[in-house]
């Protein structure tokens, strides 16, 4: 059919069995086409529902662990400072770091979907074998020990499934750099409301009328709703199909990435930056509470000093994820030199004994702020090196940098706690900022990755194409 000035490039629509009225002065096939799409269709390819979907996965995950953390000790009838809490609680991290090696190639060779959805099913569950962990327990403090690990584990599972399945997810959707940054530094807000909501949000319910016995199960079984809730939306929005990679694109194993230097950097600045907070955390409401005489007093002393690291956490990665990607490793290098000063000035504050609140609170705020923006740099950072070194399929790589923050996060408790013991909290805290003093140096590799050679030729195609087609079109047509 041909279109004059004044006759609308639609088929009509009883010859082609759809009601649906697609508008007129419409010039190309591509939108006829997209007219008879179902609305499900098109709301499954509006992209910002991928970001909102692997925020909320980020979120859900953040909340439920930090949650536990002030009730669990109760629960056990122990001191949070028990190996055993420890072991318990770093469960997560042993199993996430195990699970990642999995879960990269798989989401390479079938797509988004399936870990996505798992990933919140595990989720989900882990918290509703929270919720009943000491009734499976039947009484028995060991029973329900196990119990909580079991579900500690499971969720580490998920975990790894939603983050590298939804980190992948968001790279591939948004292969524009700048824009990749802005939106993963949005994403990554999710686990820093998570973290802010979570503390809180256990520790009211352990806390209301009738004990921590009562108010166990409650919030618990709220994030298993949400989760739910999270579940179903995901599976109507995206389905549970299998999407293989294109044929034209042949994905880098785990073990060629970690083979690549720009990488190796990539994920030691990941490491180091998560084994700061890492390291600091157990060891700080230990310390607050033999430093200050007031037991009431030094439980909101604590709050507060947690939430001075969120909220910096919460506040740079939105911003910083926005940063040219010309000038990300500037704002990486930034970011580790935040971490270094916080780590160095958070022991003056043993010396001091009026204003030492204010100044424990301002380095972990330092702290904060400087992993949020190394997180918000090098997450963009890890997609674009695997564009232009190999090939643009993103589960390994976000499976590797997961693996490198879990790590961080399993380690780092046990290693500060020992030189606690040995040597004090002082050295402790030191020996990190000498660590992350020693990585800094690093970032600046990052400032200008070569591409090998044939991803080089082919960009550069590409590009060609893009420009030989745009010199095509006629002047009223816009060219992107």
């Amino acid at each position: 059919m041909v279109a004059n000035d004044e006759t609308p490039l639609v088929e009509d629509s009883a010859t082609e069995g759809n009601d649906f009225d697609c508008g007129q002065d419409l010039q190309f096939s591509s939108d006829n086409e997209h007219c008879h799409q179902s609305l499900l269709q098109r709301v499954r390819s509006h992209r910002p529902l991928v970001p909102f979907i692997v925020f909320l996965a980020l979120l859900l995950d953040a909340v439920l662990t930090t949650c536990v953390v002030p009730i669990i000790p109760d629960i056990l009838h122990k001191n949070d400072s028990d190996i055993s809490i420890g072991f318990l609680l770093g469960s997560k991290s042993f199993f996430q770091l195990l699970t990642n090696a999995a879960v990269g190639p798989i989401t390479d060779k079938f797509g988004f979907n399936v870990p996505m959805v798992t990933g919140f099913i595990l989720l989900t569950s882990s918290t509703v074998f929270f919720a009943f962990a000491p009734d499976l327990g039947r009484g028995s403090l060991w029973g329900t020990y196990a119990a909580l690990f079991v579900a500690r584990s499971v969720e580490g599972v998920g975990c790894s499934c939603v983050t590298t399945a939804g980190m992948a997810m968001v790279a591939d959707r948004y292969p524009n750099q700048q824009e990749r940054g802005t939106i993963m530094g949005k994403v990554l807000g999710g686990i820093a409301l998570g973290v802010l909501v979570g503390y809180p949000f256990g520790g009211a319910f352990a806390a209301a009328p009738g004990g921590i016995e009562e108010g166990w199960k409650y919030p618990f079984l709220i994030i298993a709703a949400i989760g739910f809730m999270d579940l179903l939306l995901q599976v109507v929005l995206f389905g549970l199909s299998v999407s293989k990679i294109a044929s034209n694109k042949t994905p880098s194993s785990m073990l060629k990435l970690v083979q690549d230097p720009y990488i190796i950097v990539g994920l030691a600045l990941l490491f180091v930056s998560q084994l700061a907070v890492a390291m600091v955390e157990p060891l700080l409401p230990v310390w607050m509470e033999s430093h200050f005489s007031d037991p009431k007093a030094t439980t909101w002393r604590i709050g507060l000093v947690m939430l001075a690291l969120t909220l910096g956490y919460t506040v740079t990665t939105p911003i910083v994820g926005r940063t040219t990607p010309r000038y990300r490793w500037i704002a990486t290098l930034f970011g580790m030199l935040l971490t270094v000063f916080g780590t160095a000035v958070l022991p003056l504050a043993e010396l001091l004994s009026e204003g030492s609140l204010y100044f424990t609170v301002l380095p972990m705020a330092l702290i904060g702020s400087g992993i949020g923006m190394t997180d918000s740099t090098l997450y963009p950072t890890m997609g674009m090196l695997v564009d232009i070194r190999h090939s643009s399929v993103y589960g390994s790589v976000y499976a590797l940098a997961d693996m490198a923050i879990s790590v961080g996060f399993f380690i780092g408790p046990v290693i500060s706690s020992l030189v606690n013991q040995l040597l004090g909290f002082s050295v402790a805290v030191w020996l990190m900022t000498g660590l992350c003093l020693l990585i800094t140096p690093l970032a600046w590799f990052l400032k200008s990755p070569r591409p090998r050679q044939e991803i080089h030729a082919k960009l550069t195609e590409h590009v060609e194409l893009q420009q030989l087609s745009c010199e095509t079109f006629e002047e009223d047509v816009a060219c992107e």
